[in-house]
C-alpha cells in the first residue's frame, strides 16, 4: 500500500507549478485559496502529509482546477 505522502506528491508538484506559472508568491496563493500561508507552506515543504479534503476543495478553487483533475494526477502519479 501506497503511503500517503507518496500519493500527495504530485499534487504538491501541481500546485507548486501552478503557483510558479502565474508569478505568485506562497502568501498570494495562500490569501487566494483561503487557507493560512503556513498550511499551504507546510503542504508544498512536505512537512504536512494529512491534508483534509476541505483544503484540497479550497486549493482547487484557488488554481482554478477541478478536484476531480487534482485527485486524478494523485491517483495516476502524473
Amino acid at each position: 500500500m501506497q503511503e500517503t505522502k507518496d500519493l500527495l506528491e504530485p499534487l504538491r508538484n501541481q500546485v507548486y507549478a501552478k503557483m510558479k506559472q502565474r508569478d505568485w508568491t506562497l502568501t498570494h496563493l495562500a490569501v487566494v485559496c483561503g487557507i493560512s500561508s503556513n498550511t499551504l507552506r507546510d503542504i508544498i515543504a512536505k512537512k504536512k502529509n494529512n491534508i483534509y479534503f476541505a483544503t484540497i476543495i479550497k486549493i482547487s478553487e484557488g488554481i482554478n482546477i477541478p478536484v476531480s483533475e487534482l485527485i486524478h494526477d494523485v491517483n495516476s502519479g502524473k
